[in-house]
C-alpha cells in the first residue's frame, strides 16, 4: 500500500513503503501542516496589534 502522496516516498520502487519512507512522508506532512498553522498565527498576531 502506497501513502497520501502515491509512490513520492517510494524510494526504492518496490511498490510499498517502508517504515522509513513512512516517516520521511509523515515528516513532510507535518511540515506542510505546520507551516500552514504558522502562517495563520502570524496573520492573527499581525491582527491583533491594531
Amino acid at each position: 500500500m502506497l501513502g497520501l502522496f502515491g509512490d513520492m516516498f517510494d524510494l526504492n520502487h518496490d511498490g510499498k513503503l517502508d517504515s522509513f519512507e513512512r516517516g520521511a512522508e509523515f515528516m513532510f506532512f507535518n511540515d506542510v501542516v505546520m507551516k500552514d498553522t504558522d502562517k495563520e498565527s502570524e496573520t492573527d498576531d499581525e491582527d491583533s496589534e491594531d
